[in-house]
C-alpha cells in the first residue's frame, strides 16, 4: 500500500493558481457607473414630477390665427407677444421677456441679391439667434428702394414670387435657400465656433 501511495504522490503535483478578482476590476468601470446613474437620473426626474405637479401637468399655451391681411392676425400676434413679456431689444441678458427679429432692419448689404449671414442676429444685431439650414444659406428679400435694383419679395429668385408672397410688416421676407428647413438656435449668449 505504501508503494501505491508513493506512486500517487509522484503523479499528483501541486500547482498554485491565482484567481482574478473580477469584482474589483469591473467595479471601477465607467460603463458600470453609467448603468447606475441612468436609473438614478430617471428616479430624480420622476420625483421632480411627483413633488412639482405644476410642471408635470402644465398645458401648452396655443396661439393661432389666419386671415388674408396682417390685421386679421394682429390680435393673436399681440397676445403671443404679451405672453412672452416685454421686448428686450438688442444686446444684454434678461431673466424674462423676448427679443424680436425685424427683417426690415436688415441693411441692403445683407439683403437680396446678397446672402444674410447665419449669425447676423447674434453678431451684427445681437438678438441671441443663429440660423442653420440644410440648404445653401439664407436671404432676406430686397427693399423696394435698393442700390442693386433687385426685385422685391424674392423676385430675384423667380419673377412670379412678388405676386405670390406678401409680408406681415412690409417690406422684407426671410427664407432659407435650396431648402425648406430653417433651424434657429436661440439663447442669451449663442456661441458657434464654425458655421
Amino acid at each position: 500500500m505504501q508503494v501505491q501511495q508513493s506512486n500517487l504522490n509522484k503523479k499528483m503535483k501541486t500547482k498554485t493558481m491565482t484567481t482574478l478578482h473580477l469584482r474589483k476590476s469591473t467595479g471601477r468601470s465607467p460603463v458600470r457607473r453609467g448603468f447606475l446613474l441612468i436609473p438614478l437620473a430617471f428616479a430624480t426626474f420622476g420625483l421632480t414630477l411627483i413633488f412639482n405637479p405644476v410642471a408635470a401637468s402644465a398645458d401648452p399655451e396655443v396661439f393661432e390665427a389666419s386671415g388674408a391681411t396682417p390685421a386679421d392676425i394682429q390680435t393673436a400676434v399681440d397676445a403671443f407677444r404679451n405672453f412672452l413679456g416685454p421686448n428686450n431689444g438688442v444686446g444684454g441678458t434678461f431673466p424674462t421677456g423676448r427679443r424680436e427679429i425685424n427683417w426690415n432692419g436688415v441693411p441692403d448689404a445683407f439683403s437680396a441679391p446678397n446672402l444674410l449671414p447665419a449669425n447676423f442676429f447674434n453678431s451684427n444685431s445681437p438678438r441671441g439667434a443663429v440660423f442653420f439650414t440644410l440648404g445653401t444659406g439664407f436671404q432676406v428679400s430686397a427693399n423696394s428702394v435698393n442700390p442693386t435694383g433687385t426685385p422685391v419679395r424674392f423676385g430675384n429668385i423667380h419673377p412670379v414670387y412678388p405676386a405670390l408672397f406678401s409680408t406681415f410688416s412690409p417690406q422684407r421676407l426671410f427664407s432659407a435657400l435650396d431648402s425648406n428647413i430653417t433651424i434657429p438656435h436661440c439663447g442669451a449668449d449663442v456661441r458657434i465656433s464654425a458655421l
